[in-house]
């Protein structure tokens, strides 16, 4: 997982490749409030467990 700034995410979303994949770590009451269009919630004490190991 890969973290990067708010200025960076804006260049990302509109540069000329695909967007990338926005995981928001919130809580879902959190995400229903506000969110980044485009972005899926995996709330982070779920995080651990959903992602597949190498």
């Amino acid at each position: 997982m890969q973290q990067i700034s708010a200025v960076e995410l804006n260049e990302r979303l509109h540069a000329d490749e695909p967007p990338p994949l926005l995981l928001d770590v919130r809580e879902p009451h959190e995400f229903g409030r506000c969110r980044i269009e485009g972005s899926v919630n995996m709330p982070m004490s779920q995080v651990d467990t959903s992602m597949p190991t190498y």
